[in-house]
């Protein structure tokens, strides 16, 4: 009898015991997950994609294709999530990343010779990032933005468990992470993590970044992926993929692969990589993992935008607030009023290269020249146009740092450039500002468009003696005729030329905005 109460008393303190182990981790668990969702406001979970500015040859690290890939994969795949894609390094309002659940970032990485810094590797940005990982969000780097200046390693270590370690404490350069590009294959480190599941092991050819720093003191790291073949450092060199669970309950993925965009065609390879952001923002990885097809550019488009027509716009620089800034956005605002349109902006005028061109039914160069143009960017601008692409260009300022040198070393610069303009030396810029009459000659970028009238409309001389077909024209007060906008072709491609671009207030004329959005239509062959 003793026995059974003795028994019966060990039972109970056991379960008691066990309830009060089970009741206390439940406490901590919520803790965490109170202390993750503490500024949330919506029983989603928010992943929010950044991408940096293009700085490589197209079809590799392509930053903006790529979240605006996952965006789509991941919408059309995986139930309660909200995703949101931002461009240029950084979203405009700050404010969004303040109920992320998941902070996933696809950028240039500081190398130490050729690049960019990161975009959220500034003083400012960390410190947004870090009350982030503060409260528990997640983050997520992939390729190379996984760089990392030793200023910020600390951080690095602390947020995403590992970087690629190019510099030391002085601020020299060293060895210590290395770049390999090969074919090789990948194989899963841990079978049995959830980031693994419904992956199988695979063949890719890419840029590996490998022998990553990692934390020696970080909570629960995993290697995800190695490759055997990198011949790294033992125990973690050849790991380019893993994750890590913090402290403060946030996760961790990421990846230094990516170089190729080709490469999301690969099942197993996408489905790691979605497999991977999906944990990092705390869903729960479904048994047989993501399954998510590829998407191509314009289904990604019509899925993100509802648009089906792109157009690549590259101003003279990326400032919103100067003249060229106010031109730039009243240009592109006149022409997605055809709500077919999409408008991509850059300030690089090697974008033409960078940027894969087949994605753009239209190419916009709002710039006084193209001073800095490379040869690969001429190259790829002629194909682009011998392949049928359209191109609407500001007529160019002639000066010293445009037709007088590019034209020699560039053969077809005065064929897709046919005209610019100058002040001419008989007909000096007037200070009154004078109202002109603009005569409009029937075309399909003038349907519904009338003679009408613009103010300041100056004195100028149009160089280049390449057949063109004239739309619009002034007169001078010595009664000469002057175009302001006209077309022809290049090989296959169609070009539209004008002035009008000159001063951003005709561009709030609703007559300009409409001349602008046929020229896009009739130039990138919709009309």
């Amino acid at each position: 009898m003793k026995k059974s109460i003795r028994s019966f008393t060990y039972i109970i303190g056991i379960t008691l015991t066990a309830l009060f182990l089970t009741d206390n981790t439940c406490q901590a668990q919520h803790s965490l997950l109170s202390k993750k969702n503490k500024f949330k406001k919506s029983p989603e979970t928010k992943i929010v994609l950044i991408a940096g500015e293009k700085s490589h040859p197209a079809g590799t690290h392509e930053y903006i294709k790529t979240v605006r890939l996952i965006k789509t994969m991941l919408d059309n795949s995986t139930k309660g999530i909200k995703t949101e894609v931002h461009l240029h390094g950084w979203p405009a309002n700050e404010k969004t990343l303040e109920d992320a659940d998941l902070i996933l970032i696809v950028s240039d990485g500081p190398d130490g010779y050729n690049f960019r810094d990161s975009p959220f590797l500034t003083r400012e940005r960390s410190r947004i990032i870090q009350k982030q990982i503060n409260r528990g969000c997640g983050i997520s780097l992939l390729h190379f933005s996984t760089f990392s200046p030793y200023a910020y390693s600390q951080k690095m270590l602390e947020w995403a468990g590992g970087y690629f370690d190019w510099q030391d404490s002085s601020g020299n350069h060293r060895k210590y992470s290395e770049i390999k590009a090969i074919e090789a294959k990948v194989n899963l480190a841990s079978p049995e993590h959830p980031v693994s599941r419904g992956v199988k092991p695979f063949q890719i050819m890419e840029e590996f970044y490998y022998n990553i720093r990692f934390s020696d003191t970080v909570q629960r790291f995993s290697p995800i992926l190695e490759v055997p073949s990198l011949n790294g450092r033992p125990k973690t060199g050849n790991v380019i993929a893993w994750t890590v669970e913090r402290k403060d309950g946030g996760r961790g993925f990421s990846a230094t692969i990516n170089h190729f965009y080709s490469n999301w065609e690969n099942n197993d390879y996408r489905k790691v990589l979605l497999n991977g952001i999906v944990w990092a923002s705390g869903i729960e990885v479904p048994s047989t993992g993501v399954e998510a097809r590829f998407y191509q550019d314009l289904e990604v488009t019509k899925h993100i935008y509802n648009r089906s027509i792109k157009a690549l716009l590259i101003a003279e620089r990326d400032s919103s607030s100067d003249e060229w800034g106010k031109g730039t956005l009243a240009i592109k605002n006149a022409i997605e009023k055809d709500n077919r349109f999409l408008i991509d902006i850059s300030s690089n005028i090697n974008d033409l290269w960078q940027y894969d061109l087949s994605d753009y039914k239209l190419v916009i160069l709002n710039r006084e020249n193209i001073t800095g143009i490379n040869s690969h960017s001429k190259l790829a601008l002629e194909n682009y146009l011998s392949k049928g692409g359209g191109l609407i260009s500001l007529a160019f300022h002639n000066n010293k740092t445009s037709a007088a040198t590019e034209e020699l070393n560039w053969p077809a610069y005065n064929q897709i450039f046919r005209r610019e303009f100058t002040k001419t030396k008989k007909e000096p810029r007037q200070r009154k500002r004078e109202v002109s009459k603009l005569h409009v000659t029937p075309h399909f970028i003038t349907k519904n468009v009338h003679d009408f009238k613009l103010p300041g409309i100056h004195h100028y001389y149009l160089a280049g003696d390449m057949p063109v077909t004239t739309l619009l024209s002034s007169k001078a007060p010595s009664n000469k005729s002057r175009a302001l906008a006209w077309v022809y072709p290049f090989k296959q491609g169609r070009i539209f030329q004008t002035l009008l671009g000159d001063d951003p207030k005709w561009l709030k004329s609703q007559t300009v905005q409409r001349i602008f959005k046929n020229a896009a239509i009739w130039t990138s062959g919709y009309e």
